[in-house]
């Protein structure tokens, strides 16, 4: 109980103190969702992101069509085919069925290698603009919201060089 009442009497004294560090050291957190959503770069990205799809599709359906037109003439004429020509027809039926599934595949790839460039040029350019606005501002630290990220951190809080001092020397005296 006694422990519980010192821990609790500990964390009260030190709000203050973290209040106080948390206005020295400015955090910005920022929600790259929000800039794809609702910036005019992002919204550009978009329509070029649904046209790309529609392209796409629209090839896509072109094959199904003409498929479907394939196998109702397969349906009609089948009957009175020879079991040779049967044969023939469903091995180019089944080539133009494989053709279809490949060229989904091509699509479904070229789509998101597409969608992925355009999002990453807007990343880049929105990591550019939050580094400048931190430098200029004096954040220490700016975090992306939704992957927990960090986009931007000030030179004086890198602890690499430390961490690696203290590495060598643990090391050496082994």
């Amino acid at each position: 109980m006694v422990r519980k009442i010192s821990g609790l009497t500990v964390l009260l004294l030190m709000v203050p103190g973290l209040i106080w560090a948390a206005e020295l050291s400015k955090i910005g957190v920022v929600d790259f969702g929000e800039i794809v959503e609702r910036s005019i770069a992002g919204k550009e990205i978009q329509k070029k992101i649904q046209q790309k799809g529609n392209e796409l599709k629209s090839e896509l359906e072109s094959a199904q069509v003409e498929i479907r037109e394939l196998q109702e003439k397969f349906k009609q004429e089948a009957p009175l085919w020879s079991k040779e020509k049967r044969e023939e027809k469903e091995g180019i039926f089944k080539a133009k069925i494989n053709g279809f599934n490949r060229l989904k595949v091509k699509n479904e790839k070229a789509f998101n290698e597409f969608k992925a460039k355009l999002i990453n040029e807007v990343k880049t350019e929105f990591v550019s603009f939050a580094r400048k606005k931190a430098e200029k501002e004096g954040y220490l630290m700016i975090v992306e919201k939704q992957s927990g990220s960090i986009i931007y951190t000030h030179d004086s809080v890198n602890i690499t060089e430390e961490i690696l001092t203290d590495m060598d020397k643990h090391k050496n005296t082994k």
